[in-house]
């Protein structure tokens, strides 16, 4: 994914061997980086006043990977961050509009839009309240679109899911080799 020659020429630090390994299949798989986990320092919930792009360098640069991709499983939203990212360079679209084209409106699911990071921008968001210290408003939601940023209505949920279900009908907007590879458990964790 990174590196000279790969799909994101995002530069990283060159003292760091692994970030060059990094695969798309290690993003999918959550086994790029155990540094990139969904924790109280998780990368996404991180310098909340930069854009993707921006939050993936600054986490290249100032988290050192430890071990080799492929080595532990470790959920990241950041790993999706990154997924979207690759597929803006390949598509050469927004990851938003590039889902919305390519799947939610051949599966007629139109209601599918990135949250907002302000309140009640869009008529079908929920209002999120604060819980403690944390406060989703202080937060880029739609810097969170590839990892799961996504709202819709219940109809059109079901739409989507009806088109990625590997059930004959509707038929799927994706393969059946993709949809096996996406349930079929990771390596490095049977459980996911």
């Amino acid at each position: 994914v990174f590196g000279p020659g790969a799909l994101l020429s995002i530069p990283f630090p060159a003292s760091n061997k692994y970030v060059s390994q990094i695969t798309v299949e290690h993003l999918l798989r959550h086994s790029a980086a155990p540094e990139w986990t969904n924790d109280a320092n998780g990368p996404m919930f991180l310098q909340t006043q930069l854009s993707k792009k921006a939050l993936v360098l600054w986490v290249l640069k100032n988290r050192t990977l430890k071990h080799a991709p492929g080595s532990r499983y470790a959920y990241s939203n950041f790993a999706y961050c990154i997924l979207g990212l690759v597929i803006e360079k390949i598509s050469g679209l927004s990851y938003e509009n590039y889902v919305k084209q390519t799947i939610l409106l051949p599966a007629k699911a139109n209601s599918f839009t990135v949250a907002s990071d302000k309140r009640g921008a869009s008529p079908l968001e929920v209002t999120y309240y604060p819980h403690g210290d944390w406060d989703p408003y202080n937060l880029p939601l739609r810097r969170m679109d590839a990892h799961g940023g996504w709202i819709a209505n219940a109809i059109d949920v079901v739409k989507f899911i009806q088109h990625t279900d590997a059930y004959p009908s509707p038929a799927d907007l994706i393969s059946a080799e993709s949809i096996k590879t996406m349930t079929t458990p990771s390596p490095l964790n049977n459980n996911y």
